[in-house]
């Protein structure tokens, strides 16, 4: 994509270029579940479960194939009734009777939950996420622990088996949590035992007799060793030491130890041979050669090969000849050649669709106890089988599991981010060791060491880089460009060892070229003859959200990685602006946001509603939604760009309102300057100008979602309705006939939302009351308003209702002329009143507000330069520059040095450049000859742009680690700076002489000016801000909870009262300790005053000291107070 309004100041083909792959490993490892040969496919899953045995194997269940049924109502709809969008699983099996089939039965399997375009799933109408978890690749690892080895045999499918030496010399393994002897496994595969061990080394008994203690055992002479009892010190000591049992197989090191240790050892020359023990091949172990139950993969198979030296072995299960080898090197130190667990190379990322296969397997299990139950007692004519288990499991995986989360949708980053992020810890979080959360030299291009979470998760949390992908089995891969061929190739983190990389950089010394290079995850500077393998990119080292921090090399990197986060948490404007300063990557971010239905034909017709589209003789009708409101409460906006008569090209019907110029837009760029003003910039503090807020700059749109339970005709749990009694009708204007209120209203704190009735089944009546209903013909006169009202707090317009039936029956439409559709979507479109209320479970009402900029909101830049408003300061009193562009934000320069975020600056100096840029052209707007000098200045080449576009979408790129061209910034500055229209302003090394907006003469010193792209966080003041008189009390102490959510009060801790204690407020400080906080009595004495005017205060004992005094008693000890 060629874009012609950039000014370059990095070399790099980064600002054209479109990553459109960011969330392609989702889909991929999704559709994998539904192939065939895919080993985390339902397919091969079921072949590893079945067939089902009965225990006098008669009765066998086989698995023949399966069916999937597309859900029946679309994502939209399942939003809207809050219901799961999923796909039915109907499994097909067969019943064996002595190899005879009995009967074919289909049955229902799952409900498994189906994956959006977006990649997210929709649970009980909620958008979630799966995200990634690290885990060990496939293959052996080689482990060394105090006076212990290890050798962990992981596979992609199935149990791991983890073979050890002990400190003692026993050999043992670990299979399906169970520990075995090693001669099992080496009977099981049929080895000899003088392959591996010198000679039968079997420890036999340890017997007591007549104050003899003997320990048995063959050793390479085949003699018997006696040992008395007095020489051994501690019997039991002994016994726990050596926990041997009979047919342990012991290598030279525990002969060694008592030859060595016990010096009064008689050999004697008495022969005794014990036969080892007889194992016959176990069924346990069966699977470890089986491809079905226990899969290394190619890629897994291809890495044990290269660690134990192993050629041209190509099979995808653990045979005889991979644990012959990996038994040798465990007893040979030399051979045994530790690896670094923490290495890229020996992890995989486990995917969406390999955590759902892991699901199902976990409620397979239960399934399958069930069916052998069941085949004890099955007759001929009832075949049922539930399973309801696999369901539940799935259920459960969806809702309660640490990788399936609330999908974050603040903006479009946020979202994508989210979905790109990856577990290294699922489980537990605690005490977890530091090396874990350590940046490896092996993340490079893989995992991005910038952006992690703050606090507890910090590198445990981490995102993939923007270039790294991950293959149908979850192995990473990173792009890297041949130097010979200069072509881009993809490689695994095993491929990568021995070979030199390099970034593109060449550096000379002496006439000779140097680079720095990169070699089995170690720097170093080298010939540049000598390298093989150049980076794909500068910024392949860094995530999605930290390739957008323009001069990110100019920062340190923990405000790196808050502005990146910063970001993600950035709410949409109404009237976003993109940023003059960009990466370059801000435009390929929108290439991965695709609609939520694959679209292509013609558009034949178009309202404010709905979309009409005719392709291949099929008409399809489509819900536009303007307004799509996200899961945290913000809004996307959208508009539908197609039009009637034309064909859609690449499924693009909708543009975001916050893509401007087809660049990532979230914030505003606004003129600032670092300066002290009257201390309202202490510290973080931001002072703004009211014409920003004046503007809507910052002006963003929330909504609420409120849920009224409905039951048709039924009084007891309220009935909808218009006629609500002691209510005017005045206050029931603006709802429908059947109570519910019409769109578009302005509601406030205690409108009716939904008119409901309710019957008081106590309520009594006088002979009076009863003879005027009589009279009135009030049938009903015991009803009760019950209308469901606006919480406290909110203020704005009804913009959506929803009504969730009971029955969402769908009629199938084959054959319907083009004519008839569009007259019924009209008459949908004027007639949409809600006026008959059958079969509604629940009304959905959204409420959209507007939320201004206001004191207390928090703001940010793209450098972790965050901050709070502490004032809004009007227009004429801001500084202004000599040609009276007015500053829209006032900074703290002391924020700087010690946050060490340069970048603000550098954009700072490159923002100025922009102004002077758009003045010049505006000035100049009809003078041809200028702007070709000014465009000449910029491009050193003669190019037609269009003026108008040019000006409204001029911008620098800056390409992140790439070196930056000042010469031509010094360049374009002095030759807009010496004509005549920037006369009055006084430019000294990039700062300027501005003027106080309070009294008009100019600050002494010269001022840091220029724009900077600037976001609004979530964090408003609005959520934030909270207020009560009287509420809820701990039940122990009696003091006012804490928090808005649980409508806490004010609580005093240890540094607070300090303060007060400090400024001597005695008479506060008394109020806050008793009657505000846990003087029970005092407090309603209290209130009682205030009602009744009075000016009294009456101190009780406080409910903390009653406890205290009870802990002292709980003692034994009494306390009285007199």
């Amino acid at each position: 994509m060629k874009n012609n309004y950039s000014i370059l100041f990095s070399k790099g083909f980064e600002n054209n270029l479109r990553v459109t792959n960011l969330l392609h490993f989702h889909k991929i490892s999704y559709s994998n579940l539904f192939k065939k040969n895919s080993i985390f496919s339902l397919n091969s899953f079921f072949k590893f479960m079945f067939p089902i045995y009965s225990k006098n194997k008669n009765l066998i269940v086989k698995y023949i194939s399966y069916l999937v049924k597309k859900p029946e109502l679309s994502f939209l709809n399942c939003k809207k009734n809050s219901i799961s969008y999923c796909y039915k699983i109907y499994i097909i099996l067969s019943f064996l009777n002595n190899n005879i089939i009995i009967k074919k039965k289909k049955y229902f399997f799952c409900d498994l939950p189906a994956m959006t375009e977006n990649c997210s799933f929709l649970i009980n109408g909620i958008e979630r996420v799966l995200v990634s978890k690290i885990s060990r690749s496939p293959g052996a690892f080689f482990i060394k622990k105090k006076k212990m080895k290890e050798v962990i045999i992981v596979p992609i499918f199935g149990g791991s088996l983890k073979i050890f030496m002990s400190y003692d010399g026993k050999i043992s393994f670990i299979f399906k949590n169970k520990t075995y002897p090693i001669n099992i496994l080496i009977k099981s595969y049929n080895i000899k035992y003088s392959e591996i061990f010198n000679k039968k080394n079997t420890y036999s008994s340890i017997s007591i007799m007549k104050k003899k203690f003997f320990i048995n055992y063959i050793d390479k002479e085949d003699t018997l060793l006696e040992i008395k009892k007095k020489e051994v010190l501690n019997m039991k000591l002994f016994r726990n030491y050596y926990k041997y049992k009979k047919n342990d197989y012991v290598t030279d090191k525990l002969i060694n130890l008592f030859k060595k240790k016990n010096k009064k050892i008689k050999v004697m020359n008495i022969v005794f041979y014990k036969k080892p023990y007889k194992c016959n091949k176990n069924k346990n172990f069966e699977d470890l050669e089986n491809e079905n139950k226990f899969n290394f993969s190619k890629i897994g198979r291809k890495i044990i090969n290269e660690k134990i030296l192993l050629l041209n072995n190509k099979k995808l299960f653990l045979d005889r000849n991979t644990i012959y080898t990996i038994l040798k090197r465990i007893l040979d130190e030399s051979f045994f050649l530790v690896n670094e667990i923490d290495d890229i190379k020996n992890k995989k990322i486990m995917c969406c669709g390999e955590n759902i296969i892991r699901s199902i397997i976990n409620g397979m299990q239960q399934s399958i106890r069930l069916i052998k139950e069941k085949l004890k007692f099955i007759k001929k004519k009832s075949f049922f089988i539930n399973f309801n288990s696999i369901n539940n499991s799935i259920k459960d995986f969806f809702c309660s599991s640490n990788l399936s989360q609330f999908l974050e949708q603040t903006n479009i980053l946020s979202e994508i981010t989210h979905k790109r992020r990856i577990y290294f810890m699922s489980n537990s979080m605690k005490n977890i060791p530091k090396v874990i959360r350590n940046v490896n030299n092996s993340f490079y291009g893989k995992i991005c060491p910038i952006e992690t979470p703050e606090g507890a998760n910090i590198g445990l949390v981490n995102s993939l880089t923007i270039f790294c992908r991950i293959d149908k089995l979850g192995f990473f891969l990173s792009p890297y460009i041949k130097k010979r061929s200069k072509k881009i190739v993809y490689l695994y983190p095993h491929e990568e060892e021995n070979i030199i990389f390099s970034n593109l950089k060449k550096y000379k010394f002496n006439n000779i070229n140097y680079s720095f290079a990169k070699i089995n995850n170690l720097y170093y500077i080298t010939l540049s003859k000598y390298i093989k393998y150049f980076d794909f990119s500068s910024i392949q080292p860094i995530s999605v959200a930290s390739s957008t921090i323009p001069f990110l090399e100019n920062n340190d990197a923990n405000r790196a990685l808050m502005g990146a986060n910063m970001q993600r948490q950035a709410i949409p404007c109404l009237k976003p602006s993109y940023p003059y300063i960009i990466t370059g990557i801000e435009r390929s971010i929108f290439y991965n946001i695709k609609p939520l239905i694959k679209l292509s034909g013609i558009v034949i017709y178009k309202d404010f509603k709905n979309l009409v589209i005719e392709s291949k003789n099929k008409i399809k009708i489509i819900e536009i939604v303007k307004n799509f409101r996200t899961n945290q409460n913000t809004i996307i906006r959208k508009k539908c760009i197609a039009k009637v008569g034309k064909k859609i090209k690449n499924n693009r019907v909708f543009k975001y309102l916050c893509n401007k110029n087809n660049i990532l837009s979230l914030g505003r760029n606004l003129i600032a300057a670092f300066i002290p003003w009257k201390g309202y910039n202490y510290e973080d503090s931001i002072v703004i100008s009211e014409r920003v807020v004046r503007k809507d700059y910052f002006t963003s749109i929330h909504s609420e979602k409120y849920e009224v339970l409905l039951k048709e005709n039924n009084l007891n749990c309220g009935k909808a309705t218009r006629n609500i009694p002691n209510i005017s009708k005045k206050k029931k204007r603006n709802l429908y006939k059947n109570g519910i209120v019409k769109i578009g209203t302005i509601v406030r704190e205690g409108n009716i939302l939904v008119g409901r009735v309710i019957l008081d089944k106590n309520k009594n009546f006088s002979p009076e009351e009863k003879l005027i209903n009589a009279i009135k013909k009030n049938k009903t006169p015991n009803i009760i308003d019950y209308s469901f009202r606006v919480p406290k707090g909110i203020k704005g317009v009804v913009s959506e209702i929803y009504l969730s039936k009971r029955n969402n029956n769908i009629k199938k439409i084959k054959k319907i002329k083009k004519k008839e559709i569009l007259k019924t979507i009209k008459k949908i479109n004027s007639k949409k009143k809600f006026e008959s209320l059958k079969n509604v479970k629940k009304i959905i009402i959204i409420i959209s507000f507007k939320k201004k900029l206001s004191v207390g909101d928090k703001m940010s830049g793209r450098y972790g330069n965050k901050g709070v408003i502490a004032k809004i300061v009007p227009e004429q009193d801001m500084p202004f520059m000599s040609d009276g562009q007015i500053c829209d934000i006032i900074l703290n320069p002391l924020s700087i040095p010690s946050r060490m975020n340069i970048g603000q600056l550098i954009e700072l100096k490159y923002g100025f450049l922009i102004i002077c840029i758009k003045k010049y052209i505006k000035f100049y707007s009809k003078n041809k000859k200028k702007i070709r000098l000014l465009i000449n200045c910029i491009y050193n080449k003669k190019t037609n742009i269009n003026i108008k576009k040019y000006y409204k979408k001029i911008n620098i790129c800056s390409i992140p680690f790439r070196k930056k061209n000042n010469n031509k910034f010094n360049k374009i500055i002095k030759f807009i700076i010496s004509d005549k229209i920037f006369k009055n302003f006084n430019l000294k090394k990039d700062k300027l002489k501005i003027r106080n907006g309070l009294s008009g003469y100019e600050f002494i010193n010269y001022i840091s000016v220029g724009t900077i792209y600037y976001l609004k966080l979530y964090h408003t003041v609005d959520s934030k801000i909270h207020a009560r008189s009287t509420g809820p009390y701990s039940l122990i102490t009696q003091q006012p909870l804490k928090g808005k959510s649980q409508f806490g009060g004010q609580r005093l801790g240890e540094m607070e009262v300090w303060a007060l204690e400090a400024y001597g407020a005695s008479h506060i400080l008394f109020e806050m300790l008793t009657l505000k906080s846990d003087d029970v009595i005092g407090r309603k004495i209290m209130y009682k005053n205030i009602i009744k005017n009075q000016n009294k205060t009456i101190f009780k004992n406080s409910e903390s000291f009653n406890i205290l005094i009870r802990e002292i008693r709980s003692l034994g000890i009494d306390v009285k107070i007199k």
